[in-house]
């Protein structure tokens, strides 16, 4: 055998799969090193494959050219690059794959582990086959042939780093293989995912409007029937106006959310930063608060004790998310207490606002609170049956706050209402 430093062999060929060089060629470089170093005239490497009977077949990684006419020498000028695939178990190193054995043939021609070779084929008078294992899993084998002085056990020792590298290098492109077709495959459900959303959105887009128009209406014609003399002077009829009116109402709110819950969830949302003036906008947030609580009957009590006057932020957003958790707070709270408060505080050296709505009402279980924030989460069928509502608002508040790039967080006992904060960073 040639002598070659067969540690800097190894060193050269991982080296080139680090770089990512293509199997072929990484593989045509290590298959040509063991025949310099056994002396061989031709030879394979190849990744042991199974059909779908569970029968082992050959694939092979790097291959010597032994055509022996133009039509092989064309199959093989086509196929090599990619790996040729030999199906044929009745050959020595048919007998390799069926038994995960090394074979060592140094009289082809006569053994009975083969039906010899095809018509044609470049004579087969040595053979050599070796098979590795990764963790007892059958990998691949070597194959190679025509030493002149044979084949041997020394032989199968002295390879035994290179058979190694090869087992770990044909795992590695496995894996490879196995990565890239997961990320194949995640990329199409992404793309699906992304088709899906397009459609959704479109349709909650569309039914929005569809619903929103007539609502609209709805609610504009009961104004205008709320204003008559006969029904105002009907209790009765105007009982029934009021209960069309708050319905209508509250159907339009359920509609809004849900469009915007899909609007910010595909990531479409325009944030509009402005200067937002806190006393104006205390203000505006405890008109609206009244007109929620006419059914409750809530004390709703307004705090501004910030050292802000003014505060950068979309005020749309930020306003539909508070107005969202007073909405709450009232609902769950019956003739309490509902507290708006907005803060300031430094942390860490750096300044924040809070704004804080407070209640005394039911409270949440301790374990429904780490699923508060998600959509369409209600403590249990009774709250939903006895208080109504879709489980989107705090879903939504969330959602907006962290668009905001603030925090909203939640602080509550079962029967000892509830504290929900919105924290966040004072720009200079």
């Amino acid at each position: 055998m040639k002598k070659h430093n067969i540690l800097q062999i190894i060193s050269e060929i991982q080296k080139m799969y680090i770089d990512e060089t293509k199997p072929n060629i990484l593989f045509d470089k290590m298959l040509s090193y063991l025949l310099e170093m056994t002396e061989s005239e031709y030879g394979f490497i190849g990744e042991v494959r199974y059909n779908k009977d569970d029968i082992p077949f050959l694939k092979t990684y790097a291959l010597t050219n032994i055509a022996w006419n133009k039509e092989t020498r064309d199959f093989y000028d086509k196929n090599a690059p990619t790996g040729l695939e030999f199906h044929n178990l009745n050959t020595l190193f048919g007998y390799t794959l069926i038994n995960k054995v090394t074979v060592i043939s140094n009289d082809p021609a006569n053994d009975k582990r083969a039906q010899g070779i095809p018509h044609g084929h470049p004579p087969l008078n040595k053979y050599l086959g070796i098979p590795f294992f990764l963790r007892k899993r059958f990998v691949g084998m070597i194959g190679i042939a025509n030493r002149i002085k044979g084949y041997d056990k020394t032989i199968v020792e002295y390879l035994e780093p290179i058979t190694n590298t090869c087992c770990q290098l044909i795992a590695g492109y496995q894996e490879k293989a196995k990565l890239n077709l997961l990320i194949d495959e995640l990329r199409i459900e992404k793309q699906k995912a992304i088709e899906a959303n397009k459609i959704k959105d479109n349709f909650i887009a569309n039914i929005s409007h569809e619903i929103r128009s007539p609502l609209q209406s709805i609610i504009g014609y009961v104004d205008l029937l709320s204003l008559d003399t006969t029904v105002q002077e009907n209790k009765q009829i105007k009982d029934k106006v009021d209960v069309i009116e708050s319905s209508s109402e509250h159907l339009l709110k359920m509609v809004n959310n849900i469009l915007d819950f899909s609007t910010i969830n595909s990531g479409k949302v325009d944030l509009n930063i402005e200067k937002i003036d806190l006393s104006e906008f205390t203000s505006k947030i405890e008109l609206y608060a009244q007109t929620l609580n006419r059914e409750n009957k809530n004390n709703f009590i307004v705090k501004n004790q910030s050292q802000y006057k003014k505060f950068d932020s979309d005020y749309t957003k930020l306003y539909q998310a508070i107005i969202n958790l007073i909405s709450n707070a009232m609902k769950f709270t019956k003739n309490g207490e509902v507290i708006f408060q907005i803060k300031s505080k430094e942390e860490n050296g750096l300044p924040y606002i809070l704004f804080i709505v407070q209640d005394n009402g039911i409270g949440i279980k301790s374990n429904y609170l780490k699923d508060i924030f998600n959509e369409f989460s209600q403590q249990n069928d009774t709250i939903k049956k006895s208080y109504g509502g879709t489980g989107l608002g705090l879903a939504l508040a969330k959602n907006i706050i962290t668009l905001l790039k603030g925090e909203l967080y939640v602080h509550s006992e079962e029967e000892n209402g509830s504290v929900f904060t919105i924290k966040m960073l004072v720009s200079n």
